[in-house]
């Protein structure tokens, strides 16, 4: 299909087209065409003029999309984080730390999993950072849940705006500052499909898509993922993005992140690049386990903010402290800083409990200034 004399909005319209018409003969090229011409494009959610993309046209896409499963194959998804990270606003922070990318490390769910548990990815970014992990956290306002790592983050009184910035080394103390970049900052161009997502309501491919373009390219992450199905593409896909380590999780009541309640399977990319997989319960931690209703997020943003200082500093209930605890231990785990997870365990605990986890925050919010 020839589009090069075509606009942006032309191009996608015609590749949106072939997707609903012809979705048998809709190649990975073509997937990455149509995504980028969307993310080029000239938007208007309610023009109906032949000069914008708008709305209802973005809704189409992301349900033939999720209709025709493309979402759930390695090299679609692949290709859609590389224009994606292509199209991303460069960390000008980095320019001068080629190596970062390298050391840097990711814990992050994609969401859509309609559990409503505790923002858990945001407290063990802090306390991985704590134990001396090098964590560049990108993150967002919530699409599908109550409250994303940003919407926290910011009522914390966080600046979400501000570029990041280093040092880049460790505390005294030998944790990290943790690194927050916020999405619309390094992603502008996704900003377009965002009234299109909430108005869709159920996860969509930039459900996916968004733990996979960490603006650092980071090499190392947990992912979590909202069904089984999406385990192995997305361990896939990270190998295909040149991740050196990676755990991707599903707890198997349907959620993205280390169940506390039951089972949990884990899809591992190793470092000689092989894939295997395994399934864990807190009794691998050697913990209890806990209904889910013991970790759920509360319904305000004031409440989750409150709930995540409590957890970063030891105080919450030890259902909501081991919930952390087992994810903070598998990105232990992947970064390479214990070698069981148990360790992890023990850990991150003590990143809590000596105080270091409450001082990372305070770093993030700027009142503790090292």
């Amino acid at each position: 299909m020839t589009t090069s004399n075509m606009t942006p909005e032309q191009t996608f319209k015609v590749y949106l087209n072939k997707l609903i018409t012809s979705p048998g003969a809709f190649k990975v090229d073509d997937f990455a065409a149509t995504l980028r011409s969307l993310l080029t494009s000239n938007y208007d959610g309610t023009s109906t003029s032949p000069n914008h993309i708008n709305d209802i046209q973005i809704a189409s896409f992301l349900t033939a999309l999720a209709i025709s499963k493309y979402h759930l194959s390695a090299p679609h998804l692949a290709a859609a984080a590389k224009v994606a990270l292509d199209l991303s606003t460069p960390v000008k922070a980095l320019q001068d730390h080629p190596n970062v990318s390298d050391q840097a490390v990711d814990i992050v769910g994609t969401g859509g999993d309609g559990k409503n548990t505790l923002n858990c990815s945001t407290a063990s970014a802090i306390i991985l950072a704590a134990c001396g992990c090098l964590v560049f956290k990108h993150g967002n306002r919530a699409s599908t849940g109550r409250t994303g790592s940003a919407d926290v983050l910011a009522h914390l009184g966080v600046n979400l705006q501000s570029p990041l910035s280093g040092p880049f080394t460790n505390n005294d103390d030998g944790s990290h500052p943790l690194h927050f970049l916020y999405a619309p900052l390094y992603h502008p161009s996704l900003g377009k499909v965002k009234a299109a997502r909430r108005q869709l309501g159920f996860p969509t491919l930039f459900n996916v898509l968004g733990p996979l373009i960490n603006p650092v390219r980071v090499r190392k992450g947990v992912i979590g993922v909202f069904a089984e199905e999406l385990g192995r593409v997305v361990v896939e896909t990270l190998r295909e993005l040149g991740y050196h380590r990676a755990a991707v999780v599903w707890g198997m009541e349907g959620l993205d992140e280390v169940s506390l309640e039951g089972n949990t399977k884990i899809w591992h990319l190793h470092s000689d690049r092989s894939i295997s997989e395994e399934t864990i319960n807190p009794s691998t931690f050697s913990l209890p386990s806990s209904p889910l209703s013991s970790v759920s997020s509360p319904e305000t943003t004031e409440g989750a903010g409150k709930l995540l200082v409590s957890i970063v500093e030891g105080r919450a209930t030890d259902a909501q402290l081991n919930f952390v605890f087992m994810n903070t231990a598998l990105g232990l785990l992947v970064d390479g800083k214990v070698e069981t997870l148990n360790e992890g365990v023990n850990v991150a605990r003590n990143a809590v409990m000596d105080g270091r986890a409450g001082r990372v925050l305070q770093q993030l919010r700027g009142i503790d200034k090292r």
